[in-house]
């Protein structure tokens, strides 16, 4: 197995596109680990107002799907959305009145909350990359956490005209890349719009939502009460140093995180995230005074948790969705992951007298909240293929009417010859009817790329692959019937 992904998966144009939503990741998670903190800190405001960003990210969600996404452009939507965002933080570092922070911390939220859907489905050309996407996605984010830190360096408290010329110059690279890779985006599957009250009655979904929720309750919480004993140790000014400690951790595991995922399977990835964090809440809880467990330690453990969880929740979420519903999807994991974090922050102010008078309280909530997201995580779908599905080899004599009958009246994958459960997991292929569940299908689409029992293309959008037996090599087919041009 390849350690480093191959960067020729991708052509220039989509390079540019997926640039360009990296960059756009990072405007959205520096606001959360770093941004909205220095604001409300240099107003002497409570950090509880946090929960005015985080309320309006699904907020935003919800009116993407009811209204942004259906009347107007996608393209102009992230565009617009990004510099909306833009706008807010310049606003929010320019206007030092307090009266003004609860608006702009909502604004640039609900601006977050329209622009996330859009890069899941600029994303698919990772999520179709079964075997490399975790590892792509982790690289991606070694990168956010370099310019995090550059501008946990440059401080905008201290050097506000510094922070707005860096905000402008990530949305004009944010711009001009997305420009770039337009054609790309437009060639992108084209997105349905999806039901959202029957998304959520759908039982297969009920794990997801679940999923979802714990994962935004988890990641807001644990961050947020270590801010909170920042703050009643006095060591809040110091924000800058725990941010770039955590970001250091953030870039040195998530690599190794991706290959986890990639290698061993994204569930894993997740619940040692989860270890790593619940660590970070031991230690908290019996050091809550500690200077230097406070400053590095603790942002030494969430970085490395959160590089594992985080991303891969945000990849397996992806890998759940069908391709046509890959943006609403993503705008329904953000609503409900936002309304987690929100419960989060509540439960986190109601609880703090008892927390930060008795700091080994955090170690009864965390045995329970651990508990629950584990039994959540175990009940959810492993996305990454097995090895079964991966190392197979197409039949070599025809398989007969009487199996594939069988397979399809009892809902039988073809390659791995598990039962197929619900529409959500299923390939049919267009032509024959036969069924493959999703991991093998993905699997499928990235080696040969065609139907066992009557070759048409899994994806239609890339060419099929046939080995040529004579001479040891693979032979690149263009079908005469593909929909996309590569």
């Amino acid at each position: 197995m390849k350690i480093i992904p191959p960067l020729n998966k991708f052509s220039f144009k989509e390079w540019c596109m997926l640039i360009s939503s990296i960059l756009s990741i990072f405007l959205l998670l520096q606001y959360h680990f770093l941004f909205e903190f220095l604001i409300l800190m240099k107003r002497q405001l409570p950090y509880v107002l946090i929960i005015y960003h985080l309320i309006g990210i699904p907020i935003g969600s919800v009116f993407s799907l009811k209204l942004f996404y259906k009347k107007f452009n996608n393209f102009a939507c992230y565009l617009i959305s990004n510099a909306s965002m833009i706008i807010f933080f310049i606003c929010l570092i320019i206007i030092d009145q307090p009266w003004f922070a609860p608006i702009g911390l909502f604004g640039a939220g609900f601006s977050v909350g329209i622009v996330l859907g859009l890069l899941y489905k600029h994303f698919y050309p990772i999520f179709k990359e079964t075997r490399f996407a975790a590892r792509y996605f982790s690289t991606a984010f070694i990168f956010v956490g370099f310019l995090i830190m550059i501008e946990a360096i440059i401080d905008i408290n201290k050097n506000p005209l510094l922070g707005i010329i860096f905000f402008i110059l990530v949305y004009i690279l944010i711009f001009i890349f997305a420009m770039l890779g337009k054609e790309a985006i437009s060639k992108l599957p084209v997105q349905e719009f999806l039901n959202i009250t029957s998304y959520i009655k759908e039982k297969n979904d009920i794990v997801k939502i679940s999923f979802a929720f714990f994962a935004g309750f988890l990641w807001v919480n644990i961050y947020y009460v270590a801010i909170l004993f920042l703050e009643i140790n006095g060591l809040d000014p110091k924000l800058t140093i725990y941010v770039i400690v955590f970001c250091i951790s953030l870039i040195i595991s998530a690599f190794p995180g991706g290959l986890i995922a990639d290698m061993i399977g994204r569930r894993i990835s997740i619940l040692i995230g989860l270890i790593f964090q619940a660590s970070a809440f031991l230690i908290l809880s019996f050091n809550s005074q500690n200077e230097f467990i406070l400053l590095y330690i603790a942002p030494l453990l969430l970085g490395a948790g959160l590089s594992l969880s985080l991303t891969t929740s945000y990849l397996i979420y992806g890998e759940f969705s069908e391709y046509r519903y890959l943006r609403d999807n993503g705008s329904l994991f953000v609503a409900f992951m936002m309304s987690g974090s929100v419960i989060g922050v509540i439960i986190a102010e109601i609880m703090r007298p008892l927390f930060l008078a008795e700091p080994t309280y955090l170690t009864v909530v965390l045995l329970f909240v651990f508990i629950l997201a584990t039994i959540i995580i175990i009940q959810m779908k492993e996305t990454l293929p097995t090895k079964v599905a991966v190392k197979w080899e197409k039949p070599t004599e025809k398989i007969s009417e009487e199996d594939l009958e069988l397979y399809k009246e009892q809902k039988i994958c073809l390659v791995c010859k598990n039962h197929v459960e619900g529409f959500t997991f299923t390939f049919i292929c267009p032509k024959c009817d036969v069924l493959y569940c999703e991991k093998c299908a993905r699997a499928l689409a990235n080696l040969e790329n065609e139907c066992w029992v009557c070759e048409h293309p899994i994806d239609e959008s890339r060419p099929v692959k046939r080995p040529d037996k004579s001479e040891g090599k693979l032979e690149i087919t263009e079908t005469t019937d593909k929909k996309m041009k590569i």
